[in-house]
This record gives C-alpha cells, sequence and structure tokens, in this order.
C-alpha cells in the first residue's frame, strides 16, 4: 500500500493555507470522503471549528462535496471536539467534521472526521480516503444538493450532556475553580457547565479572537492557570486545549497535578469501589514507568499501549476495560464517558471524586512520584525511518545502558508535526537530561530542519 499523505495520528494537519489545507486540495479530500462514507447515501454532516480564523474558510472549502451528494450540512460552530463528536453520536448524523488544530499555535490547523457513532474514523476507513483522494474519486451527484445550515444553539446540548452524565448528583457549590479555556472551543461550554453545577468560575483565557488560540495559556501553558489560582485563592485549576479535549490540572498550592497523578487517582478510586473492570488502567508509552510501580502497589493492572488515545481506546474496547488516557491529560472512561476523551468531562469527574473522598488535588500529586524525565522536540526537514539511521542506533544503545534497567528512551515521529521527538527517563535526572540532549543533537545534525 502506498504511503498515507493525508492522515497522521490525529486527522489531517497543517498550515493553513499550505497544502493540503488549500481549497482544491480541501475539495478532492472531501469528495473522497463523501464517496467512502456516505457511500451513494444522504446522510446529515455535522461540522463545527476550535475558533480559530482560518477554521470558516476550510469548512467553505470542504463543505460543498456532501452538498453536491445530496447531504445536509449542519454548522455548530464554536465547539469542541469530543463535544463535536457527542453531537454526532446523539443526533445518528453520518458524518462529523471537526476543523482543528488541537494544541497546535493559531496560524496551523486540521480536520478530525468522526463516524455515526461519534468515533474517529477507523484506520481502514482513513486508507480508503487516502486512496479515493489519490484516484480523484468523487460521489455521484445527487438530484436535489443538501442545504447548508447553522445551528449553534446545539452547543448547549453538549453542556446539558456535561451536566447530566459526566458525574450525576455533583454540586460545586461553595467550590471557586480557575477554567483556562485556551481561547478555543471550550470558551462557552466549559465555564458554562462548571456554572450550571453552582460552582465559583473564574473563566480565563475565554475570548477567542481567531489569533489567541493556545497562545500563552490552555494545556502547554500551566503557568498561567496556577497563576491565576494564586491570585484567586481557587481550590483548583483546569487547563485546556484548543479544542477542548485534554485537561491539565493545577492543585490548590498552585502546583501542577501530572498526568499520570490524575490516573491513578481516578484508578485507585475505582479499584477500591471494586469499579475497575479487570483492574486495569490503559496508558501509552509516554507515560512514567513509576505508574506501573504505584498501580500495581495498589493491585491494579498497567496495560501500555502506542501513543495517541486512539490506541488507548482501542486497547479499552478490546480488554473491555473501563479508564485510560495519557500524561498529556487525555482521559477515556467508558459508559457515559462513550470512550471520547473529553477535559471538562475528565475535570467534572476528578472534583466528584475529590469530593466524594474528602480529598485535594494536592493529595493526588503528593502520592505519584515519577522518575525524572525529559521530553524534546527537534524539528526536521524529513522523516526517514529512524531504523534507517546507523549513528542513532549507536547513541541509543549508549543511552540505554546509561539508563539502566529502570530508565527508558523513546524516540518518535509527531504524527502531526514536522518534528521527532527524544524521550527519556530513569532514577539520575542528571543522566536523563545529558542523554536527552546528545541525542537531539545527533537528530539535529543527521535530520533537522535548517534555516527559518
Amino acid at each position: 500500500m502506498a504511503a498515507r499523505k493525508l492522515f497522521g495520528t490525529d486527522g489531517i494537519r497543517g498550515r493553513a493555507n499550505e497544502e493540503p489545507l488549500v481549497p482544491a486540495t480541501l475539495s478532492r479530500i472531501a469528495r473522497a470522503t463523501a464517496h467512502v462514507v456516505l457511500s451513494g447515501k444522504k446522510g446529515v454532516v455535522l461540522a463545527g471549528h476550535d475558533g480559530r480564523a482560518s477554521g470558516p474558510g476550510i469548512l467553505d472549502a470542504f463543505l460543498p462535496a456532501f452538498l453536491e451528494a445530496g447531504s445536509d450540512a449542519i454548522e455548530v460552530g464554536l465547539v469542541t471536539t469530543p463535544g463535536l463528536a457527542h453531537l454526532v453520536r446523539m443526533k445518528g448524523h453520518a458524518l462529523g467534521v471537526m476543523v482543528s488544530a488541537s494544541h497546535n499555535p493559531p496560524g496551523d490547523n486540521g480536520i478530525k472526521l468522526f463516524g455515526a457513532a461519534g468515533e474517529k474514523l477507523p484506520d481502514a476507513v482513513e486508507a480508503r480516503i487516502e486512496r479515493a483522494f489519490a484516484a480523484g474519486t468523487s460521489p455521484k451527484a445527487a438530484g436535489a444538493k443538501g442545504r447548508r445550515q447553522r445551528e449553534p444553539v446545539l452547543a448547549h446540548e453538549v453542556v446539558e450532556h456535561l451536566v447530566r452524565n459526566a458525574a450525576p448528583g455533583l454540586s460545586l457549590r461553595g467550590s471557586r475553580i480557575v477554567v483556562d479555556c485556551a481561547n478555543g472551543g471550550a470558551s462557552r461550554i466549559a465555564p458554562a457547565a462548571f456554572a450550571r453545577l453552582a460552582a465559583e468560575v473564574v473563566p480565563f483565557a475565554d475570548v477567542p479572537d481567531g489569533t489567541n488560540i493556545n497562545v500563552e495559556c490552555g494545556a502547554l501553558h500551566p503557568a498561567a492557570v496556577a497563576e491565576e489560582v494564586r491570585r484567586c485563592g481557587a481550590e483548583a485549576g483546569l487547563a485546556l486545549d484548543g479544542d477542548g479535549d485534554r485537561a491539565v490540572f493545577v492543585d490548590e498550592r498552585c502546583e501542577l497535578v501530572p498526568g499520570e497523578a490524575i490516573l491513578l487517582g481516578l484508578a485507585r478510586d475505582a479499584l477500591e469501589r471494586g469499579a475497575l473492570p479487570g483492574s486495569t488502567l490503559v496508558t501509552t508509552v509516554m507515560s512514567s514507568a513509576a505508574l506501573k510501580r504505584a498501580i500495581e502497589g495498589l493491585g491494579g493492572r498497567l496495560v501500555v499501549v502506542d501513543v495517541g488515545d486512539r490506541a488507548v481506546v482501542e486497547a479499552m474496547r478490546r480488554g473491555r476495560f473501563g479508564l485510560g488516557g495519557e500524561p498529556s491529560g487525555h482521559v477515556v472512561f467508558d459508559g457515559a464517558g462513550a470512550f471520547t476523551g473529553d477535559g471538562t468531562f475528565t475535570a467534572l469527574r476528578v472534583l466528584e471524586c475529590l469530593r466524594r473522598r474528602g480529598e485535594r488535588l494536592s493529595a493526588w500529586r503528593e502520592a505519584f512520584r515519577p522518575f525524572p524525565q525529559s521530553l524534546l522536540a527537534v524539528p526536521v526537514a524529513s522523516k526517514p525511518p529512524l531504523d534507517s539511521l546507523p549513528s542513532l542506533r549507536e547513541e541509543l544503545e549508549r543511552v540505554r545502558a546509561r539508563l539502566g534497567a529502570d530508565g527508558r528512551v523513546l524516540v518518535r515521529y509527531s504524527g502531526t508535526e514536522a518534528v521527532v521527538r527524544v524521550f527519556t527517563e530513569g532514577p539520575d535526572a542528571a543522566c536523563v537530561v545529558e542523554t536527552a540532549r546528545a541525542l537531539s543533537l545527533l537528530l539535529e545534525r543527521e535530520i533537522g530542519r535548517r534555516g527559518p
């Protein structure tokens, strides 16, 4: 099979107004998608965006192909990725089109596609779209074109879903919570959900202007929400990313709570209640090795999969497990969570758990002791197979020997950016930093991007 050219680990992503996010290519992708997903049948396409300036233009180029095929297109407007997935699932629509680049800078954008079950399209379907795109395949034109409508009120149904299903019976009366919306898709949804549960909400970065998404705010910049927690004396701070599917927490002491600590806290509670299917937590290779030790110490089991929430979901479904996630802040629940990572849903579950147990977030942070880690990103000019670089193989052998039996090293390309990521972990902090730096310098020499 030819190499995939469009879909990465999380949909299609790139610089706005550059290939493949240019009108002609977007239209061709849409025609291929309509041909594969609709298969000659009419169905409603639900679309939304995370507030980037380029979002509406991408939809203008992408949606007409579905109208030509006879499908209606309904635009929700500003929404989170998990919110759009929920609406697709609840309404029984044929396809969800989310225009977002998640945690990336404002100049980037992308497209995530969801099937009728509200789940990301399987690899096999994406591969069929790739082939249809390469062949220039289009769906048969319908006798009557579909209609394009705008229904921003649908975003309120996402708030209702969160209030009813994330933590039934939860009241946050008396709680002051800082909610950093990253100036993205959650800017209307997250504060409204917390307010509905009687919290004193301190909204932060909730005024998207098309150019400020993820700029010194959101999940990649937790120092901003930590400072706001300090300023207003909140009991917790939540930082979402641009499309609202990840949640990063700051405790009442203004300290960042590692993603593994959140997973451990949720897993511990579920284990103690006998409510963790298979006594198993699913996570990715990016999680600290200390998480495995902690879970096993509680009588549970850790299943480790490749990077990406899709890999987590697949493992959870295959093993019938109920909880999984990534240290970056993606947490996936079964049941009402519908195996869709939602940052606001996660936050409400965490707060319900803390209230029921009479605990503070700082207790969860202190209960988890990760090994020192280093994660570096090296911009690359190309992405040759990493095992084709002899010098890298040799350096990896040296690094593994230095880190020892309790250490780990991972080198992998990003599925959404032109970077290679270098992750090292081990008991010795200085060794972790030094080995990561050595690998990064080698990769810069071998495949690094030169110039501006």
